[in-house]
């Protein structure tokens, strides 16, 4: 059983995937379906906040995909969410359930059982939980709390291109860095739409206001930066902000025929943009070590797997990048 939360903030969300990634669709036969819905910027450029100046160009044309093999491209989240969703539909070893909330669930050696809100019971050989940074098998298997608060927010946006009337480049992945505050956007749906996100220090990052307030706030910080950075600061939605916030590190992940994964496993700053490709990374790296013993799952991939492979594999990767989000961020 794999457990994974559906939220409405998914509309909002975008991904930038670098190459690393791309060998996890190439080995799920899913590379042409993935670059049908995505993007590939031009370059992928930091901006001084104050005077617009260029600090930083990364080229991600043929010198990028001639080293690492695969190109950076950025997708709406729901349009990679489709074509993994698709993927699984077509497959006769999936069952999908939608609204299926789990209220209980109990490891029992030889199995696992899981009861919902509404109910029902369900079981299975194991239980991969990707339920996100307030997970709620974390809690049962660590207990470690909320997650940990970076004292910033975020605010989301996804507007038209035909709606954009400001001079920015429209054709790669551009971040303002301001002290405190940066602001990155790029286009999604082949030009068809522009993404726009701000992170910014407040110490308002975790109550609830009103847009008036949170705005005043947000002008207030933007208040000297370059001319475009506050035009683009005008197009922010308020509906959609977040207080950014991560988890410690850990060094397991399972317990038993339960597992972690994504952010219920390691969830972390967005410094990195690592998010969503060590969650997809996860999935691909368990599945291949519980194929690998023909779906033996008391032997090795809940017990020589779990106990010996995954955590000396994924581990100490995802901590590293946790701790090194956390650096670049502050």
């Amino acid at each position: 059983m794999s457990v994974s939360p559906a939220t409405s903030s998914e509309a909002r969300a975008a991904d930038g995937a670098a190459p690393h990634l791309r060998h996890v669709f190439d080995r799920l036969g899913l590379m042409e379906s993935v670059l049908a819905v995505a993007d590939s910027p031009a370059a992928v450029l930091m901006w001084d906040a104050f005077d617009g100046k260029e600090l930083v160009r990364i080229p991600t044309g043929p010198s990028l995909r001639a080293r690492f093999k695969y190109p950076y491209i950025i997708v709406h989240r729901i349009d990679l969410h489709n074509v993994l969703l698709d993927a699984c539909r077509r497959s006769d070893a999936i069952e999908l359930v939608a609204d299926a909330m789990v209220a209980g669930f109990e490891d029992r050696g030889d199995h696992v059982a899981v009861t919902t809100q509404d109910g029902r019971a369900f079981s299975g050989a194991a239980l991969v939980a990707a339920d996100g940074v307030r997970s709620f098998f974390r809690q049962r298997l660590i207990g470690d709390g909320e997650p940990r608060s970076s004292g910033y927010a975020a605010l989301r946006t996804i507007i038209p291109m035909s709606e954009l009337k400001i001079d920015v480049p429209r054709d790669s992945v551009l971040l303002w860095g301001g002290p405190g505050y940066h602001i990155i956007h790029y286009p999604l749906r082949h030009g068809r739409e522009f993404n726009l996100v701000a992170v910014y220090r407040t110490a308002m990052h975790a109550e609830k206001a009103d847009t008036a307030t949170y705005r005043a706030e947000l002008d207030y910080i933007h208040r000297d930066a370059h001319p475009l950075v506050r035009s683009l600061s005008t197009m922010l939605d308020f509906r959609w902000r977040r207080s950014v916030a991560d988890r410690n590190p850990v060094r397991h992940w399972h317990n038993g025929r339960i597992v972690l994964i994504g952010d219920a496993a390691h969830a972390t700053l967005q410094s990195l943009a690592q998010g969503a490709c060590m969650a997809i990374e996860d999935g691909l790296c368990l599945g291949e070590l519980i194929h690998a013993e023909e779906d033996d799952f008391p032997a090795a991939p809940w017990g020589a797997h779990m106990n010996h492979a995954f955590p000396q594999m994924f581990p100490p990767f995802s901590n590293f990048v946790l701790t090194k989000a956390g650096e670049l961020f502050q």
